[in-house]
């Protein structure tokens, strides 16, 4: 993939992440040179726990999650990013590292800028930083609303919530996820997670077969969620309606 051109004649460049879409013009042209597309490959690792972060990826397509393990090996997803949002926040508030593994759910795509750029930028321009900060709020309520819902709601609603919310940033109903991915994401044994997919599949919900899942009624899942993913949902909206 080659790197964005400058915009003709001063046109808006197209893109499809919400961030980037949210800069006004002058903003968005003249970060646009400076980032390159990449693919988002399913199980691609884009940050390993506690490296140095060299760049922050405004992620356009597919799925990734930010992954917790602990020593003995057993890991939970704290949060999963798509096209509303970017990897490699950290850089922009001034931390190298972060104690937890970046990687790609369901393939993609992103549009890379280097950390020094990032930093540049964000430093001059405030409709930028003022972008990136509403995104750090957003996301720090995913966290703490993810590390709730860990601890406190049944592995149900917990399938529900993640379904949902992958369904949003993925922009589709129906998608590739397999039961070792969810299982990992929930932090849960795969037993389990296949018992509740049943459970789910009985009601109506869903449709899960050879790594797929359909939604087959949004509403009847929604109902069937904890409250986190609505949660999570409505205050990002909030964000970017308060831009």
């Amino acid at each position: 993939m080659t790197r964005p051109g400058a915009a003709r004649s001063g046109a808006r460049p197209s893109t499809a992440n919400r961030l980037l879409s949210a800069l006004p013009t002058s903003s968005l042209l003249r970060l646009w040179p400076q980032l390159e597309p990449i693919p988002l490959n399913a199980h691609d690792v884009i940050y390993q726990s506690d490296e140095p972060m060299d760049a922050v990826y405004f992620v356009e397509s597919g799925l990734c999650s930010l992954m917790t393990t602990t020593r003995e090996g057993y890991g939970v997803e704290a949060a999963s990013i798509g096209s509303e949002g970017l990897l490699g926040l950290p850089v922009g508030l001034g931390a190298p590292t972060m104690p937890v593994e970046t990687l790609v759910r369901v393939k993609g795509r992103a549009l890379r800028l280097g950390e020094q750029a990032f930093r540049r930028e964000l430093a001059r321009d405030t409709a930028l930083r003022d972008v990136v900060n509403r995104y750090a709020n957003a996301l720090l309520v995913h966290l703490l609303q993810s590390a709730a819902c860990n601890r406190l709601h049944a592995l149900e609603a917990r399938c529900c919530r993640w379904l949902l919310g992958a369904s949003d940033r993925l922009d589709l109903n129906a998608f590739p996820v397999t039961q070792e991915l969810l299982a990992g994401a929930l932090g849960v044994r795969r037993p389990s997670l296949t018992l509740a997919l049943r459970t789910l599949q009985r009601a109506g919900v869903l449709s899960y077969r050879r790594g797929h899942v359909t939604i087959t009624d949004r509403l009847k899942l929604e109902a069937s969620s904890c409250e986190c993913y609505a949660v999570v949902r409505n205050h990002l909206e909030r964000v970017f309606r308060g831009r």
